[in-house]
Parts: C-alpha cells; structure tokens; sequence
C-alpha cells in the first residue's frame, strides 16, 4: 500500500511504501589486529590490578591485622574472645573472622589437593588426557589420528573433555 506524504520543509508531497525496505549498514572495517599487538596491550595493562592491590594492603590490610594481633595479646584471648571483651556487641566480628579464615583455608586445600591429584595422575604411562577411549569422553571426542565425520567437523581434544 502506497500513501502520499507532505514534506515539511518546501510543500512537496512524497509516495511513500508501508514495506520495509532492508538495507545493509555501512560498516568500518576495522584493521585486523597483529598478534603483537594483543600481547603489547596484554603487558601494558597486565600490572594496574597492583597499584589498588598494594594501597588496600598498606592501609588496610597490614593495619587490621597487626589491631587484631595486638588486641589479642593485650586481652589474651583469641579472635573471638576478643571482640567480646571490647565490647559484647562485637562478637560477632570474631565469629565472622573465623568462619572467613575456616572457607579460605578449605578452599586452598582443595586447591592443593587438585594440584595433588594431577600431579599423581601424570605419573602414569599412559596419560588419562591424551587418549579418547576412556569412560569421560563423548562422541565428539577427536586425538587428532581417527578421521570421523562428527568428531572431526565438531571435535573436541581429549584433554579438554578430560578437565570439563
């Protein structure tokens, strides 16, 4: 359907189409970006996490920690104690204290106990994450040596499906 517009600006009546007419976008083509170039980005920007990291340690981690070692000594109670002495209210400082310190150190360990596992596992004459037969691996699982239609289309690397 077809309908008459009037242009504003000089009084000229327009035929304008109700269909929508796609058109491309123009676009910028952007220049393509060298290898070297992501890795100078990589290493001018790689220590600003170290400037706010260092400030908050100097004033406020280093701080807290030795309040909190004086207090304790002073008091001769421990981290719990210690806030309930100053002041009842703030007991629960201490309970928050040990529970962050109990999460943290469960979380390294089982850090550690990963790095363990791997370790021990790499040991092993015939490396788990190098081989598709074994009971993690999909379908799509591809060593790079068996030609199949599916896995070499959309393979995945044994190694990637082991640590999945």
């Amino acid at each position: 359907s077809h309908d008459r517009l009037v242009d504003a600006a000089d009084g000229s009546e327009m035929e304008t189409n109700h269909a929508l007419e796609l058109q491309p976008m123009p676009t910028t083509a952007k220049p393509p970006v060298s290898e070297q170039t992501k890795t100078q980005h990589a290493t001018e920007l790689s220590g600003a996490f170290l400037i706010p990291y260092l400030l908050m340690l100097v004033l406020g981690g280093v701080p807290l920690l030795y309040l909190e070692l004086i207090i304790g000594q002073f008091h001769r109670r421990g981290a719990i104690g210690v806030w309930k002495n100053i002041t009842p209210i703030f007991k629960g400082i201490g309970f928050c204290s040990c529970f962050i310190s109990y999460y943290v150190a469960f979380y390294y360990n089982v850090i550690i106990s990963w790095s363990f596992y791997y370790l021990f596992a790499s040991f092993t004459a015939n490396l788990p994450w190098t081989s598709c037969g074994n009971a993690w691996n999909t379908e799509y699982c591809w060593n790079g040596t068996t030609y199949n239609e599916t896995s070499s289309t959309y393979g995945t690397r044994p190694s990637a499906e082991y640590y999945k």
